[in-house]
Formats: C-alpha cells, sequence, structure tokens
C-alpha cells in the first residue's frame, strides 16, 4: 500500500523544525554571564564602607619613600584593599593587613627627589570562607592626600619648592638657600644668629659691627640685641 507523500515529509522534517525554533542545547561547561557576577558582587558588599582611614607618617630617605597607618571598615566588609600614588601614578596596591581593623604600609624605592605628592585610597573587602574576595570599589572609600618632600643634592626643598645653592630669599633679602647651614629652611647670610630684634652679622670689615637704631651703632656687637634691623643697614 503507498503512503501517502505528504504525511511523511511532514514526519520528517517536523523535529528538525521544532529544533531550530527552540534553539542549540545549552553547554553547561559555559563560563557565567558577566551581569550574573556582577550582581553578585554587589550583594556581597552591600552596605559595606571604608570608616576610617589615617596616616601615621610619610617621609623620603635616600630616594626611598614609606609610609604607615590604619583603617577601619564596616560590615559586611572584613578587610580593605589599598592603593597607593605618587604623583598620581600608582605605585603599589594590595589587601592591607588585618581584618575589618587593621594596619597598611607602603615603601617605594627610587623616588625622586624634590617634593613629591603621595596618596593612598582604601576601598572596603568581602573575603568569603574559601579564600576569595571582592573589592568593593564602588562603595564608600576614603582617600588622605601628603605632600612629602627630600632636598636633591646641593638644593634647598623649602615649603614645597626647591631652590639652588645661594638663591636669594625672595621674602627677605636678607635669607639665602645655604645648604651647609640647611636644605629645608632659610639661612642668613654668612654665620650669623638671628633674633627678635633682628640680624646680627659677626664679621663686618674685620669685625662684628653694630647698625640700625642701635644705640652702639658703628660699634662692637657684644649682645644679641645688638643686631641690624634691615637687610640695608648691613656695612
Amino acid at each position: 500500500m503507498l503512503r501517502n507523500p505528504i504525511r511523511f515529509s511532514l514526519s520528517v522534517l517536523l523535529p528538525g523544525l521544532m529544533l531550530a525554533a527552540c534553539g542549540p542545547v545549552p553547554d553547561s561547561s559555559e563560563p557565567m554571564e558577566p551581569e550574573a557576577l556582577g550582581v553578585a558582587e554587589s550583594a556581597m558588599c552591600s552596605n559595606a564602607a571604608v570608616t576610617s582611614l589615617t596616616l601615621s607618617g610619610v617621609s623620603t630617605y635616600a630616594g626611598e619613600m614609606a609610609g604607615a597607618g590604619t583603617y577601619a571598615v564596616s560590615y559586611p566588609a572584613n578587610a580593605a584593599f589599598v592603593a597607593f600614588y605618587i604623583d598620581g601614578v600608582e605605585a603599589s596596591s594590595g589587601r592591607a593587613s588585618g581584618g575589618a581593623t587593621g594596619t597598611w604600609s607602603f615603601s617605594k624605592s627610587a623616588v625622586a627627589c624634590g617634593t613629591r605628592t603621595f596618596t593612598v585610597t582604601a576601598w572596603p573587602m568581602v573575603v568569603a570562607s574559601d579564600g576569595s574576595w571582592s573589592k568593593c570599589t564602588s562603595n564608600p572609600s576614603m582617600t588622605i592626600t601628603r605632600s612629602v618632600s627630600e632636598p636633591c643634592p646641593g638644593k634647598c626643598e623649602i615649603n614645597g619648592r626647591t631652590y639652588s645653592n645661594g638663591y636669594v630669599n625672595p621674602a627677605s633679602g636678607c635669607q639665602i638657600c645655604d645648604v651647609s647651614q640647611s636644605q629645608t629652611s632659610w639661612s642668613f647670610y654668612g654665620a650669623g644668629y638671628a633674633n627678635t630684634n633682628g640680624y646680627c652679622k659677626p664679621l663686618v670689615r674685620g669685625g662684628a659691627v653694630c647698625a640700625g637704631t642701635s644705640p652702639k651703632m658703628g660699634q662692637p656687637c657684644s649682645v644679641n640685641t645688638d643686631c641690624y634691623l634691615l637687610c640695608s643697614e648691613l656695612l
């Protein structure tokens, strides 16, 4: 007996049409969608925040900058992630030492002399029991910024600016950068001394001479009050 050719063709095509309409069978080995990971991290970081960030101190010596401080985070965070920057460029980053409270430290060699800008930023972290962790970068963080100076050889570093040896203080013509006396503050000309009344230059024309409004003007200086009041009064 002959089969109905139309019915036979449909019986062959229908299964293929159903597979095409439903799409391929999912591969269970495919990774989770990034959106799902983001949702999971958001849930873990909910309400986490850095509640305290302190800087105990930071300085530079012989080209090595070092600093330290403390932090605290709020639940559900149980750790902190810190990043360190010098002049806006990240120098290092990583998990701080401790749990909900702890300490951080920083050290970097080959730092250029002069005045540098140091910045530390802390974010809350959630560390799971299996050791995996989430850095909550969208949650409240804290940042501290400080200026750090180390004088360059043969120069002065004063109030965040670098001056060559012998440079005259723009605010006081009686003071200069004298690296033999100080690299971090202005020095008076020569090996004199300063007090509230002015400046005594010990050797003028071969001897210590007083000037200005002192009654002993033009006579040898004997006490600290026998001082020059203005730089223009130096003989």
